[in-house]
């Protein structure tokens, strides 16, 4: 395995001075060094309002008023769920590329980031908070209105000082109450806050009380139902704007069938303080929406599995085929902001191949360029296998518009593309579910796959293996 790994919720954190030999000329671009250091912490107790209440009218109970919440709208939405290693920026922006609505972190332990350095990479806008020369998280400013940044933490003021770290580049904070692994649940962390409901809450009211955008929490089932919904009663009212459910006992295994039947009690008990429910667990893509909802009454539906095998998994019809298509969009992204080499070849890993008719790959060739990307060692090789044209994304890098901090590169566009056909939907009133999309942006099974620029114009985005992309 690789010594470059991305952040994990231990706080492990990844070595920034082992980038790839052919990219050094490129790490000398200008960048901006700031010191984080958070404001003093605020942690008086929030006024809990009712559905509908203006927040920037009420009062909290020193008499002091509120300053106002930014807002993120978590209905009818659909999520990419926050999962260690390969939530990284590439997964999220592809997720955001092809129709995802809202984008959750990696959970990052809190330790891990309080007394981070923020660096601003004024060539590509990526900015990454850094402990010495190791990298701890990153992001770009074109997912920020998406963001949500997962925390893993047992300790309301260390919660606290982490989220004020990184709350200016997110949209939303999430408390990580789920993971069930021992790396989160031994410190107290993750699902072990299940069994600590009075310091979940105590967590979720200092983070609500101290920040400047919405708080949100993700938890798991309880074993009993009534358990779980008093839990989810207490929850609701420490001022958290939506609650995500893995429909999950921490003792089940991803093998075993999600409870989605236990969710529509749940549902009722948050709808009562106006909070959205967003359902996790068995997600295999958007067409499960309007199924999940209906069994569920859930607002909103997260994925995981699916989207770590192949992100575009959040198109309306069907995913397209990862080896000639995603793969190599993930090398353009991933050798544009540099991502960490361990990392890359992570995601590559989780990536399954597309069946047949999505795939014009046999089986056959498309186990050989799964083995002969599984071997590579740098990006250069990686996007020799996947025929992706390096020259051409540096290229791409030079026509770019200088001081737009790094919103107008080209590799881009594609997302830009993807969050517009978003927006329009839903301007157009269409649910996840629904939407025209070009049946070659769905389907790709042909020689390319077809995006438009904002005056209709097509743009040959992936032509098929073997070809320059």
């Amino acid at each position: 395995m690789s010594d470059r790994v991305c952040s994990e919720p231990s706080g492990f954190t990844t070595p920034l001075s082992s980038s790839p030999p052919l990219k050094k000329a490129r790490l000398n671009s200008p960048s901006i060094t700031v010191a984080v250091t958070p404001p003093p912490l605020l942690l008086q107790q929030p006024t809990i309002m009712e559905p509908g209440a203006n927040p920037s009218a009420a009062q909290d109970t020193n008499g002091a008023s509120e300053r106002p919440i930014s807002t993120v709208d978590y209905r009818n939405k659909a999520c990419l769920a926050p999962m260690v290693r390969t939530g990284t920026l590439p997964t999220r922006l592809l997720a955001l590329q092809y129709g995802c609505d809202l984008v959750w972190g990696p959970e990052i332990v809190d330790k891990a980031m309080i007394g981070t350095t923020r660096v601003v990479d004024q060539r590509t806008g990526l900015i990454s908070y850094n402990r010495s020369d190791k990298l701890v998280w990153s992001t770009h400013p074109i997912e920020k209105p998406y963001l949500i940044y997962q925390i893993g933490t047992s300790d309301p003021e260390l919660a606290v000082k982490a989220a004020l770290t990184v709350q200016q580049d997110v949209s939303g904070v999430d408390l990580n109450c789920g993971c069930p692994k021992p790396f989160s649940t031994h410190s107290g962390m993750g699902a072990a806050l299940l069994s600590t409901p009075d310091l979940l809450c105590s967590i979720l009211r200092a983070l609500v009380g101290a920040l400047d955008v919405p708080v949100s929490c993700k938890i798991r089932l309880l074993p009993s139902q009534e358990d779980t919904l008093e839990l989810v009663d207490r929850v609701c009212q420490t001022g958290i704007k939506c609650l995500t459910i893995h429909a999950r006992t921490r003792n089940m295994r991803s093998s075993e069938k999600a409870l989605m039947e236990r969710l529509r009690d749940l549902v009722e008990v948050a709808e009562k303080y106006g909070i959205p429910v967003v359902a996790n667990g068995d997600v295999g893509g958007m067409w499960d929406f309007e199924k999940i909802k209906r069994l569920t009454g859930v607002s909103s539906i997260m994925i995981a599995r699916a989207a770590e095998s192949n992100p575009s998994c959040f198109l309306p019809d069907r995913p397209l085929d990862t080896s000639t298509v995603v793969v190599p969009e993930l090398v353009r992204i991933a050798y544009h902001f540099e991502n960490p080499w361990g990392n890359t070849k992570f995601l590559l890993g989780q990536f399954s191949p597309s069946p047949s008719p999505l795939s014009v790959l046999s089986k056959t060739e498309s186990k050989a360029l799964r083995e002969r990307g599984t071997r590579c060692k740098t990006i250069e090789d990686l996007a020799e296998v996947y025929g992706v044209s390096l020259k051409r994304v540096e290229d791409e890098e030079d026509l770019a518009n200088e001081g737009d901090g790094g919103l107008g590169a080209i590799v881009l566009a594609k997302v830009r593309q993807g969050l517009e056909r978003r927006r329009k939907e839903r301007s157009d009133g269409v649910l996840p579910l629904g939407g025209e999309t070009e049946k070659a942006d769905v389907l790709g099974r042909g020689t390319e796959y077809v995006e438009r620029d904002n005056d209709g114009k097509v743009l040959p985005v992936f032509k098929v293996l073997g070809e320059n992309a």
